[in-house]
């Protein structure tokens, strides 16, 4: 599980396992081995790599198949979430303003508007 999930969520960011060797100090080589199984990663290895790719530990190792801990959202982000579960509509709705979406997400990534 460890392995399939890892090489996952590496290609999804696009990095190689150079790339996250890098990251990880640790070799190419062991990338590969915890992604084919061959190698065991040590827990500070696990927790980086659970930090990188923002998913919990537990996802990770295969204790769950929910990647985010939603015990650490605010109560604006759990009500958000609820909201979006409970109202199945609201994501038909937001789906087809797609392009409205997606421009206010590149204003937003463009000029690095945070919360204040």
């Amino acid at each position: 599980m460890f392995g399939e999930r890892l090489k996952e969520l590496r290609e999804r960011q696009g990095m190689s396992q150079t790339d996250l060797a890098e990251y990880l100090n640790v070799s190419r080589q062991s990338v590969g081995g915890y992604e084919n199984y061959t190698t065991i990663p040590p827990s500070d290895i696990v927790i980086k790599i659970a930090d990188l790719f923002n998913v919990t530990s537990d996802y990770l190792l295969g204790r769950t198949d929910e990647k985010y801990n939603f015990n650490e959202l605010n109560a604006d982000d759990k009500k958000l979430l609820s909201m979006l579960y409970e109202d199945k509509d609201i994501l038909f709705k937001l789906y087809e303003n797609k392009d409205i979406l997606l421009k206010l997400y590149e204003i937003i990534v463009s000029h690095k508007i945070t919360k204040k």
